[in-house]
């Protein structure tokens, strides 16, 4: 079955950003196993080949700075970036 290059985003990223198994997500989107398989391994492609684009390390004063405002704002000694700019407080 072939779907179009909007559907098989969606598909894609429904399937990496949720822990459904494949029998739920083809069901939701009415496509198939191997379809869903492909549609995945196509976008994840696509994204490595922009890796590039979209993943850029930061020059020597970007780092300063990041440090800088980092360490002023939040208390991180040394941290030059963040993953989900997410911030929890673990307690026991």
């Amino acid at each position: 079955m072939t779907i179009d290059p909007e559907k098989k985003l969606y598909v894609a990223l429904y399937v990496l950003g949720t822990p459904d198994s494949y029998r739920s997500i083809t069901t939701k989107f009415v496509v198939g196993k191997a379809t869903t398989w492909r549609a995945v391994l196509r976008v994840v492609k696509a994204l490595c080949k922009l890796r590039s684009y979209f993943i850029q390390w930061p020059n020597e004063l970007q780092c300063q700075e990041t440090a800088e405002s980092l360490e002023e704002n939040y208390g991180f000694p040394g941290v030059i970036g963040a993953v989900f700019e997410l911030m929890m407080v673990v307690t026991n």
